[in-house]
């Protein structure tokens, strides 16, 4: 991986190698991943991602697959104890000899800190994947997370997904 991070302006870019616990080597995806992002003020930034793999055969399909993401994002902080966040993507798979499907994947949350380590979040998200007659999947979180020592944390999830069901009222979990 490749960083850069000057002033207003950051971003990396990493090689991906595949999982080297997957076998054989064809199963393996391979390619990149990058970010660019432009914080025009202390409590803004704005910014694009990518993302692209291949692997020679597909782990189900056993075909040549091809996948990418690319997309928007932007963070905004308001006040100092709330955070606005808010990604769009375009997706893409290729199958060789098995079809090509392009969708999208969205979502939007924001992040209120009461008290210092202990977060409550909303998040809405929005994705269809691109296959043939695949509705689209909405889901809503509502969580509460306390980060009680430094990359530990406590979490408590209520989930709601429609989980892409045509006409499905979805599913509280």
């Amino acid at each position: 991986a490749l960083s850069f991070s000057e002033d207003k302006f950051r971003g990396e870019v990493m090689g991906i190698a595949g999982n080297f616990q997957i076998r054989p080597d064809d199963f393996r995806e391979r390619g990149y991943s990058a970010y660019a992002e432009y914080a025009p003020t202390t409590s803004l930034a704005l910014g694009a991602s990518s993302s692209f793999t291949r692997a020679t055969r597909d782990i189900v399909y056993g075909v040549t697959d091809y996948r990418y993401a690319n997309g928007v994002f932007a963070r905004y902080a308001p006040v100092q104890p709330l955070v606005f966040l808010a990604e769009a993507d375009s997706v893409y798979q290729s199958l060789t000899f098995n079809g090509h499907r392009g969708g999208y994947a969205a979502f939007a949350q924001a992040d209120y800190e009461p008290s210092q380590g202990f977060h409550v979040m909303l998040t809405g998200a929005v994705m269809n994947g691109g296959a043939a007659g695949e509705p689209t999947s909405f889901d809503g979180w509502v969580s509460a997370v306390w980060f009680f020592l430094p990359h530990m944390d406590l979490r408590l999830d209520g989930i709601y997904s429609s989980i892409g069901t045509p006409g499905g009222s979805g599913a509280p979990g």
